[in-house]
């Protein structure tokens, strides 16, 4: 340790009692299992960074920055969340009518069966045209999703390097 590194002592033990306060709801709620909770971090990491460069600092740029950080945190989000399929079932459902869930106990003893009716199914060629537009919704999300990866995935391949003051 240098004695000039001691003046930094109290802006450094500041920031990082502050970083111990912002980080630890979201350390306390971290789990190793799933994607969801790496997202989490990478989200808020890019929303504190963010909102750094939106105050501008040193670099010309911050702004852009700022912007470049935002649209990779949106994308991380969308990710996180998940929801790709919301808006397709909304239509889905008003078409066919609300999933009604029902259980049956199976043939083999401590197992239930799930039924999974719609009130305006009622034919073969309904149930037929029903799975056919479930498929084309599973293939329209997966592709929502592919894209989100891919681009979140091209910011930082793009942008990690000017992501610095």
């Amino acid at each position: 340790m240098r004695w000039r590194d001691v003046k930094y002592w109290p802006r450094s033990f500041k920031t990082g009692v502050k970083n111990l306060i912002t980080w630890f709801p979201i350390i306390w709620k971290d789990r190793q299992w799933d994607h969801y909770f790496l997202l989490t971090i990478l989200s808020k990491k890019l929303k504190l960074m963010e909102d750094y460069f939106e105050k501008g600092h040193i670099i010309l740029d911050t702004k852009k920055v700022a912007h470049t950080m935002r649209q990779a945190r949106i994308c991380a989000e969308r990710l996180k969340e998940n929801e790709y399929e919301d808006p397709f079932y909304e239509k889905l459902n008003k078409k066919w009518g609300p999933p009604e869930l029902n259980w049956k106990e199976a043939d083999e003893e401590g197992y239930c069966e799930l039924d999974i009716t719609h009130e305006h199914v009622n034919t073969k060629e309904d149930e037929e045209q029903y799975r056919k537009e479930m498929r084309r919704i599973r293939e329209q999300t997966n592709a929502l999703r592919k894209q989100d990866k891919e681009y979140f995935c091209l910011m930082f391949k793009k942008y990690l390097d000017t992501w610095w003051e």
